[in-house]
């Protein structure tokens, strides 16, 4: 993770934002399970599990022999669809940041959906007062 996954959308649109990069590897033995028949419930633990998922399908139809050294400037936002994570555990994410929208899209994926369910989920999170950032609370969406 790098400290581009904290900086603000300060654009207009999300569409203009430019997306910082991480640098990820995926294992041979994780990358297996990304594919049938292996393939069974994929639940990413954190958003840049989700990036460095989605960029290495978005790369590769199958597992490669070796460990996958790369570096994702994956920006993910409403409508996306995802490939290759079933289930998202995270944290709660400030404000007018691209996690934001990552967790948007995954709430309903291929929809544009998931911006109003996120507003509703984060009143009720800081109604109950649950504490934000990366050492705060987390919630499972399934």
């Amino acid at each position: 993770m790098g400290l581009g996954t904290f900086r603000p959308i300060a654009t207009d649109t999300v569409e203009a934002h430019p997306i910082h990069s991480e640098l990820y590897e995926i294992p041979v033995g994780t990358q297996r399970a990304l594919f049938p028949p292996l393939a069974g419930r994929r639940i990413a633990v954190g958003t840049t599990t989700v990036r460095s998922v989605e960029d290495f399908l978005s790369r590769h139809g199958e597992p490669l022999a070796v460990p996958w050294l790369a570096e994702a400037s994956l920006f993910i936002y409403p409508p996306r669809s995802f490939r290759g994570i079933d289930a998202l555990l995270t944290n709660f994410h400030q404000p007018r940041s691209t996690l934001l929208c990552l967790v948007a899209a995954f709430l309903t994926p291929g929809s544009v959906d998931g911006i109003g369910w996120l507003m509703e989920l984060y009143a009720g999170a800081v109604s109950a007062r649950y504490r934000f950032l990366s050492y705060g609370d987390s919630m499972l969406i399934l």
